[in-house]
């Protein structure tokens, strides 16, 4: 398969991969070893191939679809896969290439627990291995033929290179040719500036103008080729297998090779596979580790070492998994490895780390004695970010950028990190000078406010947020926080500023009841402050229901002490909050458009008097990389409670719309976390499991999740369950709660208890 094209390697018709590859700008003649070359755009090339697969013929086998993966025995490698399609192939029993390049999609889906994306994704994985196995089956031919020996040029005055007998360059002769021209480069560095090292001398050729002896034996030195067939290629291959070999074998290679990825297989799952001790599993690793940290001192691995500090220096202390920078250092570590190029990545990932991958965020972070307080989840520099760097970056809500780079570049991040990292900053451009743009909506008129300096209008804040909000649901909650003050009528400026404060419609309700003595005929009261002021009747009637007034037989006053508010719903009332121990509750909340924006969002009143907020009350939950999530209730709110901004969650779980957020509050220590359940996953699961997913609830039985759910929900018995999850607003779960009556007569029973 001598310089083999895409089209020769895909048994797709031509004008099908044309269509598929113009879309990549690509064309079905490329090489493979083009293709191969291109990094981070092989992938989604390949997948784009395989979905033509998947809807164009299901019984296909694979091997058809790529006939050089025929007679392929070789061990199939799972980390190769992400976890479902890997968890599909091992259960299913595929254990090799043979087996699976026999399969078609139909076989694949027919796997458990693959879908169409998982199906898709193993397509594409075969595909790369036969443009690999092309290539490799290329390059043997190649270096068997007489035609691909190469010899070394002439180099400069000493005429003495000439080809081995076994047609390969003479690397003596190459350094016989390199020491010739480094003696009259130094001869003419000692002569004219006293040069005492090598150094010294090849700085003199920079800056003094050159004899032409001189002149043309630099020149010659600089072209000498290094590309002997025992050159770098074949050198960093044969410390490649000597590292390996080193490793021990193959159980303890495979225990290293786990242990050793971006996202490790734990011990307790290694030993419960290899059916032996957690400890046993541990010492394996620990001698796999010696043994390849030992063999890397040997000379012959040299070649290696140089590739991972190199690569340590391309990647710094931590960077996005995604950036281009990570594809490219680590196709130029790897280079010249014909082993599995997933495998050999991490390894060289490991020994320039070791690097490790952060769910959450999806960056890689150097685990290093001297980096671990640097950067990292948990630290001040993240990512993401905690909001107490961020905060002492700026003077007046003004963020000092400069300032900020000069941080993460002392922390050890490389310039395309940096930017990345400035990415996922909650910075905004605001006339030319940078502000910090998190929280809920009110956070962002507040910075908006410092930055311009004078009372605007909730119309005119709502156009520069941008993000779709309500102008009439920005103005009420501005006007519920006490950050803001209204200067007049129409436009709202910052307490600080210290200017004379309007008061709103509860303000000035409250004002007209003080100075009826305490109490107001409600009727009386409207038609009295529409007259004044020009409101409507309808607002005025509203805000006297807010939790700040009591209404009793028309009459209207301010609550009083001995009057305190008592929430109307409980937890258990509330559709999508779950009780999970006595000071734990979990809450789902869909992902959307407002939520991705940055916007708030309504809290059911149960939940909100569960954590503790009352009206006139906000209390502020803390998530683990220092975000703060408020929960508040203004007593002159309309609402009820509200659920500050999940954007920074949201994002930095690369959630989108249509998933969700399980937001677990703890409130006893003020912590919340968050889990995403993705859509995909919510449609595949099942059963049980969906429900686990749906509430939080950790169970490791269908009849262990039904008795915590009956505590979740505040249901009396395993009968009265699914009416419970009904009424509350919760159908999906009644969906999953086994009955032993039929459905029918359930509801027969319901109409004849309505009718008594």
């Amino acid at each position: 398969m001598l310089g083999a094209s895409l089209s020769d390697i895909f048994s797709i018709p031509v004008p099908a991969l044309g269509v598929i590859l113009r879309e990549c700008e690509l064309s079905p003649t490329m090489s493979v070893a083009d293709f191969l070359s291109m990094g981070v755009a092989v992938p989604g090339t390949l997948i784009a191939i395989a979905d033509y697969v998947m809807d164009n013929d299901l019984n296909v086998r694979l091997d058809q679809v790529a006939p050089v993966l025929q007679d392929c025995p070789i061990p199939l490698q799972l980390q190769a896969f992400s976890t479902r399609p890997a968890n599909g192939l091992r259960k299913g029993g595929v254990s090799s290439w043979q087996q699976l390049v026999a399969m078609t999609p139909a076989d694949l889906l027919a796997l458990p627990a693959v879908g169409r994306k998982s199906a898709i994704e193993i397509i594409a994985v075969a595909l790369s291995k036969a443009a690999v196995r092309s290539l490799q089956d290329h390059r043997q031919t190649t270096t068997s033929s007489p035609t691909a020996s190469t010899a070394l040029r002439d180099c400069g005055k000493t005429n003495e290179s000439r080809d081995s007998p076994h047609g390969q360059s003479d690397p003596a002769q190459l350094a016989k040719a390199i020491l010739s021209s480094l003696q009259i480069i130094t001869r003419w560095a000692i002569c004219i500036g006293d040069a005492e090292t090598i150094g010294a001398a090849l700085e003199l050729t920079q800056s003094e103008k050159l004899p032409d002896d001189v002149s043309d034996t630099m020149q010659e030195l600089l072209q000498m080729p290094l590309n002997l067939q025992t050159g770098i290629e074949s050198n960093i291959a044969v410390a490649y297998d000597r590292l390996w070999k080193a490793c021990g074998d193959e159980r303890r290679r495979e225990i290293f090779r786990r242990r050793i990825a971006v996202q490790p297989q734990t011990l307790d799952n290694l030993s419960a596979e290899m059916m032996v001790t957690r400890e046993r599993v541990r010492q394996l690793q620990r001698a796999a580790e010696d043994s390849i940290l030992a063999a890397l001192l040997l000379p012959e691995c040299a070649e290696i070492r140089w590739r991972a500090v190199q690569l340590r220096r391309r990647l710094g202390t931590t960077i996005s998994a995604n950036n281009m920078v990570v594809h490219e250092a680590l196709a130029s570590a790897c280079h010249g490895i014909a082993e599995d190029s997933t495998t050999a990545k991490t390894l060289m990932l490991w020994l320039a780390g070791p690097y490790r991958m952060d769910k959450q965020t999806g960056w890689l972070f150097a685990e290093e004695p001297d980096t671990v307080d640097k950067v990292g989840p948990r630290t001040e520099i993240g990512p993401p970010p905690q909001s107490s760097l961020l905060k002492s970056l700026t003077e007046e809500g003004i963020v000092d950028i400069e300032e900020a780079k000069a941080r993460v570049a002392a922390a050890g991040l490389v310039p395309g990190a940096i930017e990345d990292w400035i990415e996922i900053c909650p910075f905004r451009d605001v006339g030319g000078k940078l502000i910090l743009w998190q929280g809920n909506v009110a956070d962002k008129a507040a910075a908006l406010l410092t930055v311009i300096k004078r009372p605007t209008t909730a119309d005119e804040l709502n156009s520069m947020i941008a993000e779709g909000h309500s102008v009439r649901a920005l103005r009420d909650r501005l006007l519920g926080d006490e950050r803001f003050i209204r200067t007049d009528r129409f436009r709202m400026g910052l307490r600080t500023w210290g200017l004379e404060e309007y008061s709103g419609i509860v303000d000035e309700i409250e004002e007209e009841i003080a100075r009826r003595g305490g109490e107001a005929d409600l009727h009386d009261l409207i038609q009295n402050l529409t007259e004044r002021f020009g409101l409507r009747g309808s607002s005025i009637a509203s805000y006297s229901s807010v939790p700040r007034f009591v209404v009793d037989s028309g009459r209207i006053h301010v609550r009083r002490p001995d009057e305190p508010f008592v929430p109307s719903r409980t937890l258990f009332n509330e559709a999508h909050a779950f009780l999970l121990e006595e000071n734990r509750c979990s809450y789902r909340v869909r992902v959307d458009e407002d939520i991705l924006r940055g916007s708030g969002r309504p809290l059911p009143q149960g939940v909100g008097s569960w954590l503790g907020v009352l009206p006139g009350m906000r209390r502020e939950f803390h998530f683990r990389d220092g975000d703060v999530l408020l929960i508040s209730w203004p007593d002159s709110a309309l609402q009820g409670p509200a659920l500050g901004s999940l954007r920074r969650q949201a994002l930095a779980r690369v959630a989108n719309p249509g998933d969700w957020l399980l937001l677990e509050f703890d409130r006893s220590s003020d912590e919340v976390e968050a889990m995403l359940v993705t859509r995909s996953e919510m449609e595949t699961a099942t059963g049980w499991l969906r429900g686990t997913l749906l509430t939080g609830i950790d169970a490791g039985s269908e009849l262990e999740f039904e008795q915590l759910l009956i505590q979740a929900v505040g249901a009396s018995s395993e009968r009265d369950l699914r009416k419970k999850c009904r009424d509350r607003g919760d159908p999906e779960l009644a969906e999953l709660v086994r009955v032993s009556t039929s459905p029918a007569l359930e509801e027969a029973l319901e109409r004849i208890k309505g009718l008594l």
